[in-house]
């Protein structure tokens, strides 16, 4: 028990450890710069790699009607997006100004606030049958990294030493549905996974709405 536990708090550590942050996006001089479905596009004076928007969803994408517009992207291609000034480009940046919005939005570099975290604080299950937590009590238990449950790095991890605080009791017995969903509230804010093929299987199971695969 004792040793497991050690365990667990070892890897919830080295997941949120500084070193592990990487880019969301960047700035491109180039198309080519840009992967996973990301456009380079002008904002402000930079060049920067943002995730086209689509006007149907831009309320939730952009955060405001009006606001996913036609632009052209480095190749003088159109596209839609609307980033009009940089606020950020990591979910680093944005975590250290203000730990209560950590996140960038790709659409319009702007923090917004942690979605997933906010989601499974209210749908936890108060007792799951089978399932619970490995590590509880102390800095690095389940509870504090609550906003790591449906980061795409760690979901797996996660999956197994938080089941109960993220979720995934009730996740799980959804991933045979038939309707039209996401299962996770991520999938609408980081569209670029769908076109990444290192996520082909996750986004076919957790993503199939944003993705368009039904």
């Amino acid at each position: 028990m004792f040793s497991s536990k050690i365990c667990g708090i070892i890897s919830i550590y080295l997941i949120v450890s500084p070193k592990y942050e990487a880019a969301d996006t960047q700035v491109c001089n180039a198309a080519a710069d840009c992967v996973g479905g990301l456009e380079c596009v002008t904002v402000g004076a930079e060049n920067i790699c943002v995730a086209p928007c689509t006007v149907a969803n831009e309320e939730t994408e952009c955060g405001g009607a009006g606001t996913c517009v036609q632009v052209q992207n480095i190749a003088n291609q159109n596209v839609y997006s609307c980033a009009t000034n940089r606020g950020c480009l990591t979910d680093n940046e944005c975590s250290t100004a203000d730990p209560s919005r950590p996140i960038c939005n790709l659409y319009n570099l702007q923090c917004i606030e942690d979605v997933n975290a906010q989601v499974t604080a209210t749908t936890a299950p108060a007792t799951t049958t089978g399932l619970a937590d490995l590590i509880v009590g102390g800095l690095f238990d389940c509870a504090h990294h609550i906003q790591y449950c449906f980061n795409i790095e760690w979901i797996a991890l996660m999956r197994e030493k938080c089941p109960v605080t993220c979720g995934f009791a009730s996740i799980t017995g959804l991933t045979g549905v038939t309707v039209c969903r996401d299962l996770l509230p991520d999938c609408s804010r980081r569209p670029s996974i769908c076109q990444n093929t290192a996520y082909r299987d996750f986004v076919r199971t957790n993503c199939r709405y944003t993705c368009g695969l039904c």
